[in-house]
């Protein structure tokens, strides 16, 4: 049997036990807990000359087949069509040979012309002679930038596309409504010439592309690997 004082030694640790795990619990619940931060992802090709803008005017459904549309049966235009299709399937669209309800069109322009100027107008004119038919042209209105000189804020920091100097090309597709034929989405990404030349340029701005397929993008710099 404990003794009167045994009980009273216990009776006691017990006592410490139950204040210290009270202070502890009570420590704990009033520190503040550790902030948990969410750190953008870095674009490792930020400073890249080669840009993707796109512009989503309509909603689209990622469901629906796609067609790709062909303006001429060239070596050049069966090349990119081929590497729009594999990018598109890689993505998980449906591309079909015809009667889908989503057109997918293409074109390249400004193969040759230099951009060792770092000014830019404010309205810009680009022909198109892909189309062995006529030749259109296409005139951009630049509202907004805050890379490049625009409508509403003037003059603009210079952008990596702007500073490099050399041959430069524009890929750009667009994604129509094929009942109404309205623009659903357009898509351009812009890039000195690789070595390979417009074709493999053009090849390699596929993916990006089609990764932004549907969104809204400004000025995202892009690497591009000559497949």
């Amino acid at each position: 049997m404990l003794s009167s004082i045994s009980r009273q030694r216990i009776a006691s640790v017990s006592r410490a036990l139950c204040y210290y795990s009270a202070v502890i619990c009570t420590a704990l619940a009033l520190s503040p807990l550790p902030s948990l931060s969410y750190a953008e992802p870095v674009n490792a090709n930020e400073n890249s000359p080669a840009r993707l803008n796109a512009q989503r005017y309509l909603p689209m459904d990622s469901g629906q087949p796609i067609h790709i549309m062909l303006y001429e049966d060239s070596d050049q235009a069966l090349a990119l069509a081929a590497g729009l299709k594999t990018a598109l399937e890689k993505a998980g669209y449906l591309v079909t040979s015809d009667g889908a309800p989503l057109t997918l069109s293409f074109e390249i322009t400004g193969q040759g012309e230099s951009s060792g100027s770092s000014q830019q107008s404010i309205l810009s004119l680009e022909s198109n002679s892909s189309s062995s038919i006529q030749q259109r042209y296409q005139a951009h209105l630049d509202v907004y930038s805050t890379t490049q000189e625009s409508l509403t804020t003037g003059n603009g920091r210079p952008s990596a596309a702007q500073t490099s100097s050399g041959p430069r090309m524009r890929y750009q597709i667009y994604l129509n409504d094929s009942a109404t034929g309205k623009r659903l989405w357009e898509g351009w990404a812009t890039s000195p010439l690789l070595p390979q030349g417009a074709e493999a340029t053009a090849l390699a701005m596929t993916d990006p592309l089609i990764a932004a397929l549907g969104e809204t993008v400004r000025d995202r710099g892009i690497g591009l690997h000559a497949k």
